[in-house]
């Protein structure tokens, strides 16, 4: 799926995770809380943040953005169903 379709998902099904915020236009490195999809060095990723110092870690890469989003439309799902069932990770 495109980008305009995944946001058009992710509104149309309120899918909101409680300990990640979903970045689309930037790749945050240092920044704790995030779940993203950019493209970075002529590649899709998607990736996450560590919630202690916020360190950016790829969790995938992709070719073509429908990869991509479709993929990534799949992580958040799969986050979510993972706070329902456990909570969100514990901070120190």
């Amino acid at each position: 799926m495109k980008r305009r379709e995944f946001e058009k998902r992710v509104k149309d099904e309120n899918l909101k995770m409680e300990d990640y915020d979903i970045a689309l236009d930037h790749y945050y490195d240092g920044h704790p809380h995030f779940m993203g999809c950019v493209k970075k060095n002529g590649k899709w990723v998607t990736y996450a943040t560590d919630f202690r110092d916020g360190h950016a870690y790829i969790i995938d890469s992709y070719a073509t953005e429908d990869e991509a989003f479709s993929d990534f439309y799949l992580v958040i799902k799969s986050q979510i169903k993972a706070e329902t069932l456990y909570g969100p990770p514990k901070r120190d």
